[in-house]
């Protein structure tokens, strides 16, 4: 979706007009993603592991998932890519 924004941002002269479709493509969206329709794949965000997962201080997302990974027996080693899905409630 970021993408798809930056594009239409960037393809329009006109700041105003860029600004409507760009708000009218992310209703637009949000709806379809209520909807179901939305594949899960497009959800997924990816973040890199750049250093063993114990030198981590701040508690990311990604680290959180790389965590839970390990923990379920995956091997990861810097350099490596966790994807995960962020959710609405709580963990």
């Amino acid at each position: 979706m970021q993408r798809r924004v930056l594009e239409i941002m960037l393809r329009e002269e006109d700041l105003e007009r860029a600004k409507q479709d760009a708000i009218s493509y992310v209703r637009e969206f949000i709806s379809e993603l209520r909807e179901g329709k939305v594949p899960y794949d497009d959800l997924i965000i990816w973040k890199e592991i750049t250093r063993p997962i114990e030198e981590y201080k701040a508690r990311g997302a990604h680290i959180e998932a790389a965590k839970m990974m390990i923990e379920a027996g995956w091997e990861l080693e810097p350099g490596d890519k966790v994807g995960f899905v962020i959710l609405k409630g709580e963990g």
